[in-house]
């Protein structure tokens, strides 16, 4: 850590240009064998229909969607959004940061 002239540090914030926000619906993971947790966080939707078909007006426009005839798969899909990989302290620092704000949160 770089001297100070009071006892003080500062840290500037910079967005990386592949900085984004992501919703997180659910998160899966386990440790490494290199002493790393690994935090895979994804999140849920349904599947997207493989295709679809609409009937053809009259005037040649589309029509309605004929339902029977969507190609759509079962289940739900879970789309990873990042991985973390995570050393013991970077776990133990996310886990306070973490306790820290649900505590705020279960307050309000």
């Amino acid at each position: 850590m770089p001297a100070s002239k009071n006892g003080e540090f500062r840290y500037d914030f910079i967005k990386s240009p592949d900085c984004r926000e992501v919703i997180v619906d659910g998160v899966y993971g386990s440790t490494g064998p290199r002493g790393r947790i690994n935090v895979v966080l994804f999140t849920e939707r349904n599947h997207i229909p493989a295709s679809i078909t609409h009937s053809i007006e009259t005037n040649g426009s589309a029509g309605a969607e004929i339902l029977a005839k969507r190609e759509l798969k079962d289940g739900l899909v879970r789309v990873v959004e990042t991985v973390l990989l995570l050393d013991l302290a970077a776990a133990k620092e996310m886990h306070s940061f973490l306790a820290a704000r649900i505590s705020e949160l279960s307050k309000r």
